[in-house]
Formats: structure tokens, sequence, C-alpha cells
């Protein structure tokens, strides 16, 4: 009689244990599961400091900061590939490092980012690694007293892109990318920053920013890095904290470097 109470208590143990273990695990590949939902929606919302020297405009340094806003669309697909589109855009006010108040200026950029990754398999659970590349439009403007002094500088780009994520937990993840172009259209301003043809396409600034010439590493330098930070809040809603490095340079027309550092924090809906 005692065995066999012995071992109904050894049974009920564990299978108590057993069902609890099942639980955990059930739980636990809902939430992961929740982490790979197909598609992700968010808003950023930051701040922007830039670095701005374009000898086009002035030779002296302009330092500035602004407030950045942005919209990122993703889609996973069965396999693990990514399609994802970006934009963004950031208002400032940049002044000499001298301080000199009188010339102060407007400065815009702005991104737009459309792009296919590839998923490539990785030995480590935790770590997912993707290559591949899009399209990219990278644009920034500066305007002196209104338009009595303009420079711009556009790329429209292929770019080469590769994306690293590390699996921290069920909720948490963090992402960095390096993107590079390989090819594009650069837009840049005459000597003068203005020109008959800028003065006739006044109404229609589109025409101005995509007059230019198809170039590729021999005529610039650039890098665009991005670090990101995500924490699932529900299955549906995740926090983020992003950072975002780009480094433009180029010697067409006159020489122009622009570095732009943005720091911001995102909401990001997942269905």
């Amino acid at each position: 009689m005692k065995k066999t109470v012995l071992l109904l208590m050894s049974c009920t143990i564990f299978f108590s244990y057993y069902t609890k273990a099942q639980t955990k695990e059930k739980n636990l590949n809902q939430i992961i599961s929740t982490l790979s939902k197909k598609n992700n929606i968010g808003i950023q919302i930051g701040g922007n400091y830039s670095y701005f020297k374009d000898l086009n405009y002035s030779p002296l340094n302009y330092l500035g900061r602004g407030v950045l806003l942005g919209i990122n669309y993703q889609r996973i697909t069965k396999k693990g590939d990514i399609f994802f589109s970006n934009i963004d855009f950031s208002s400032s006010t940049i002044k000499p490092n001298k301080e000199i108040e009188s010339f102060e200026a407007d400065y815009y950029l702005a991104n737009l980012e459309v792009g296919y990754l590839k998923k490539i398999p990785q030995r480590n659970e935790r770590l997912v690694l993707h290559i591949g590349g899009g399209y990219h439009t990278y644009f920034n403007a500066t305007f002196y007293d209104g338009v009595e002094a303009i420079s711009f500088f556009a790329l429209h780009g292929i770019d080469l892109t590769g994306r690293l994520s590390y699996r921290l937990s069920s909720r948490q993840q963090i992402t960095t990318s390096l993107s590079v172009p390989i090819f594009g259209l650069m837009s840049r301003p005459p000597y003068t920053g203005w020109d008959k043809f800028i003065v006739e396409s006044q109404n229609n600034p589109v025409r101005v920013f995509f007059r230019g010439k198809w170039t590729s590493f021999n005529d610039y330098l650039v890098v665009d890095y991005d670090l990101n930070y995500s924490y699932k809040c529900s299955p549906k809603w995740a926090a983020s904290a992003n950072y975002r490095l780009q480094y433009y340079k180029t010697e067409q027309i006159h020489s122009v470097k622009s570095m732009n550092q943005q720091i911001s924090l995102g909401l990001n809906f997942n269905f």
C-alpha cells in the first residue's frame, strides 16, 4: 500500500513540474513569436546635431541642432528576409563655431530609403545577419537670409547594406547596420549658388535636386551607421532608442563636408 501511495505521489509531482515547464515554454514561444510579426510600423522623434562646411557657401565651419521626425515600415517574409522603407526630416539653425550670430542660417536634412535585405543563416540562434541594399536619397540644403545665399548636396544612390541583430532576451534586441552607396546621381549647386536653371525652376525644386551627374566612390566618401535598441512592451507594441551617424564628403564644385548625429526615441506597432 505504501509503495502504491509513494508511486502516486511521485507521478503527481512529476506531472506537476512537467505541466509547469510546458506552460513556461509555451509562454516563451508566444513572446518570441510576437517579436517576429510580419509587419512593423514606427515613428521616431529626437534631435539632430550637425557639423557642416561647404566652401560653395562659406569658408567657416558651422554647427547646429534641431528636431528630427521619422517614420519607418518593415515587413519580414516567411524566410526571414526584410523589406523596409524609412523617411525622416530635420530642421535646424546652424551658425559658425565662432558664434557669429549674423551668419546664422537655416539647415534642412532629409532621408528617404527603400530596400530589401536577405537573411544569412547563423549557428547562433540569437544572432541574425541580413545583407542587401536599396535606394537611398540623402539631401541637405542651407538657406541664408531667406534665399539670399543657398547651397545644397543631394545624393540619389544605390546602397549596399549590412544589418546585424542580437536578441538579448525574449523582449530585448539590439540591431546595428552600416550602409555605403555604390553609385548614384549627385546634385550640387553652381559656384555662385544660383544660375539660370535654378531661377527658372524655383516653382519646381525637384528638377533642381535631380540635376547632377552619375558618380561613384571616386567623387565622394559616405558612411551611414545605425544602432538601435528595442524593448517589447506587449505583443503588438515596442519602444526603441536609436543612434544614427551620417558622414558625407565630396570635392565636387567646391569641397563640402556634412556630419549628422541623430538621437531619437520611437514607438513601434507590430501587426
